[in-house]
């Protein structure tokens, strides 16, 4: 959703009153990078390296929040 710049903030709002954001709502922008990490790795497994930053990065913010 944010991968390649993503929608504006006007498109989320209208987005997420149509659908809105599911519990817990805490978590909503981490399940977000989880889905985001997904396409990371898929770019990165078929186009090489250039993805393996960006898939780093998102590994390292979710588990500086929930690893152990």
């Amino acid at each position: 959703m944010k991968m390649f710049g993503g929608f504006g903030s006007a498109f989320f709002e209208a987005y997420h009153r149509i659908v809105p954001k599911t519990e817990p709502m805490e978590e909503y922008e981490d399940r977000v990078r989880l889905y985001e990490l997904y396409h990371h790795l898929n770019h990165h497994a078929i186009f090489g390296a250039g993805y393996r930053s960006g898939a780093v990065s998102i590994m390292q913010k979710l588990l500086k929040k929930y690893g152990d």
